[in-house]
């Protein structure tokens, strides 16, 4: 299964870290799932400390002409521009979900991937308790050669 959506206040509820983890173990719980790992969750653009520390250094070395210093320069001007969110996946012993927010664009989008059956209705239940669409698009593919 698959959602994507543009969502009412999303800048508001999207931008919420904790999000991902209570939107997923509630839909494992309701859809009868076996969670193997806990919901992971990571903020993008990822963090630039380690590019912002070479940059300063090649600084020092005044070496602000060189390739490496305007490429890595550049990269870091870029990630500032570009569009935040949170990513949170979980593995399950049947495959894995997702969740993939963009709280600018009051956007998210969300995976299920399961070997086995679920209900969903049970789904969009879930995320009908915390959210409303303005506009999705949801997409259900049923596995199996049969």
């Amino acid at each position: 299964m698959t959602i994507d959506a543009l969502v009412e206040d999303g800048k508001n509820i999207l931008n919420n870290p904790g999000l991902g983890n209570l939107l997923l173990e509630n839909i494992i719980e309701k859809i009868d799932m076996t969670m193997i790992l806990p919901p992971v969750t990571v903020k993008f653009p990822h963090a630039v400390c380690e590019m912002t520390r070479i940059l300063e250094t090649l600084e020092k070395d005044k070496l602000q002409d060189s390739q490496t210093y305007k490429m890595i320069k550049n990269t870091l001007l870029n990630r500032k521009l570009q569009t935040y969110g949170y990513s949170t996946v979980v593995v399950i012993a049947e495959s894995h979900l997702s969740l993939h927010t963009f709280p600018e664009d009051n956007y998210f989008t969300f995976d299920c991937y399961s070997c086995k059956y679920f209900d969903e209705k049970e789904v969009l239940a879930v995320f009908n308790e915390h959210m409303t669409f303005q506009r999705s698009n949801i997409n259900v593919i049923k596995r199996g050669l049969d």
